[in-house]
């Protein structure tokens, strides 16, 4: 009890009133999505009041699947239900059935409500997302994503504001930062193809690693999305060649990615210690989806030994290596290159009409790239 000055204390004599929670009605009751998103309503009487810490509101079927309370009042409850547990989902037959548990719990006068619902759940598994293209992207990659349907998902409600899609986290490669929002985040539904049965997403970047697609319909309930999940990765698989000159002017091509067609957002440095001293970059010159070209920068302060290569996303995040080497490149040294031993030389080329330059040295290969 509460008054003017606040709570009030109740006598231990007085005897407490169990209100009893009784069920009259529950609907829908049939062709439930088993992915969740269903909204029920529960009608009855002796329910309780708010949704606040006062009460604790459960609701599930048998042990499969629970369903949450989002609007109450002493004659009605309203409930979201949840995806069912896959070891539900492969016992459904058709006319196959759950119980439905209603338990309410009061924290303020110790009284405890419990009732079982003699109702029945009737099961079905409907909608399903078959397969998403493309299903790996990189973290700085904003592009469109087409999610495939099951080729009989009804075509009522089927409309972009009708979709709400969402990735969630299931194993991060970044565990070492403060994630905001748990890594969750909301794709925006661009285009629905109701003959096709596609949705259009704006992936808009992740931090790297595996992400479990939600997909929720307002007018069909969850989509089972079990048969697809979205890889967010920038990696190292390759480069060549493993070796070049300690003063720089090497190319490098590295496999891997995925690279974005922006020049601007692929960054390459062969050695990161900025105490060096050195020019660590490689100047890109190319840059396809799955490979980026570079050119290692002239310096005269390395040193001959093995320096790591690494990529950047533009400056969100780092590839991670998948070479055996560790992504190593060494760095010759002087006394192994080729010298140039007298000045070059220019002599115009009466049959092309061009001035050729000769370099007289020692080691010298016949290409140079």
């Amino acid at each position: 009890m509460t008054e003017v000055n606040g709570k009030v204390k109740i006598d231990e004599a007085v005897t407490k009133t169990i209100v009893e929670l009784v069920i009259t009605n529950v609907y829908p009751k049939d062709n439930l999505s088993s992915a969740g998103g269903d909204i029920i309503t529960i009608e009855g009487s002796g329910f309780p009041l708010s949704l606040d810490k006062t009460y604790s509101i459960e609701i599930s079927f048998d042990s499969a699947a629970t369903c949450v309370p989002f609007e109450t009042s002493s004659t009605m409850i309203k409930c979201e239900t949840q995806p069912f547990k896959e070891a539900a989902r492969r016992m459904l037959q058709p006319g196959g059935s759950f119980v439905m548990t209603l338990t309410a719990t009061s924290t303020t006068g110790g009284s405890f409500n419990s009732f079982m619902g003699g109702m029945t759940i009737g099961m079905t598994v409907i909608n399903k997302a078959v397969s998403m293209t493309p299903p790996l992207v990189s973290p700085i990659h904003f592009k469109a994503l087409e999610i495939q349907l099951n080729a009989d998902y009804p075509t009522f409600g089927m409309t972009a504001d009708d979709f709400e899609v969402t990735i969630v986290p299931d194993a991060l490669e970044i565990t070492h930062l403060t994630i905001n929002n748990d890594g969750i985040r909301k794709l925006n539904v661009i285009a629905v193809d109701t003959i096709n049965k596609t949705l259009t997403v704006k992936y808009g970047g992740a931090y790297s690693g595996t992400y479990d697609v939600l997909i929720k319909s307002t007018s069909n309930g969850n989509v089972d999305t079990a048969a697809i999940q979205l890889e967010v990765l920038f990696e190292i698989l390759d480069f060549l060649p493993l070796e070049g000159s300690i003063f720089g002017g090497t190319k490098l091509t590295i496999q891997g990615g995925p690279f974005t067609e922006n020049i601007k957002e692929t960054i390459v440095k062969v050695g990161y210690k900025w105490w060096e001293d050195i020019n660590f970059d490689c100047y890109m010159i190319s840059v396809t989806e799955d490979e980026a070209v570079c050119r290692i920068a002239h310096d005269l302060n390395r040193e001959a030994k093995e320096y790591e290569v690494i990529a950047y996303a533009s400056t969100y995040e780092e590839a991670n290596c998948f070479m055996d080497n560790d992504c190593l490149f060494t760095f010759l040294e002087a006394s192994l290159l080729p010298e140039v031993t007298a000045p070059a030389v220019a002599q115009f080329d009466q049959a092309s009409g061009e001035y050729q330059i000769v370099i007289t040295g020692t080691g010298i290969t016949d290409t140079a790239d």
